[in-house]
């Protein structure tokens, strides 16, 4: 979205520069003013599609949050030998731990990423299992995952 608005700041000074060289009686200044044109317009419609994705996606953000909130299982993390498995009211998932990339903390917060995919990544904080388990599962997870 950005790099489309950095873009505008292109095109306005050149219709501009379009519209001087009509005055100054050349037909090149139509086809600036036409790329210009053409280029507002296609800022437009990308910005109207984006616009719509977003609101899709946080409705959908929403319902998810809705649909955990009404739900009364609670999320279930198990770190075995042979995998790591995963369990809340939609998904009940076994990973390999080769499938895993890395893990990180970020502010208190075990992130684990999985290699093929960036949106299934798993989000544990240490208040939710407290200190003693969190440095055991950190412990166990270094000797499962090789991180990068």
């Amino acid at each position: 979205m950005k790099k489309n608005k950095k873009n505008l700041y292109v095109v306005f000074p050149l219709i501009v520069f379009g519209i001087t060289i009509i005055y100054g009686k050349s037909n090149l200044g139509y086809l600036i003013l036409a790329f210009g044109f053409f280029a507002i317009l296609t800022y437009y419609y990308f910005y109207k599609h984006y616009k719509k994705e977003r609101k899709r996606y946080f409705e959908e953000v929403e319902k998810h949050i809705s649909e955990y909130s009404s739900q009364n299982k609670s999320c279930f993390w198990e770190f075995n030998e042979e995998q790591f498995y995963y369990s809340d009211f939609k998904y009940d998932l076994k990973v390999n731990w080769s499938s895993f990339t890395k893990f990180r903390i970020v502010e208190n917060n075990l992130i684990l990423e999985l290699r093929d995919n960036i949106i299934a990544t798993f989000f544990l904080n240490k208040e939710e299992v407290g200190q003693e388990n969190f440095d055991k599962i950190i412990h166990f997870l270094e000797a499962k995952i090789k991180n990068n």
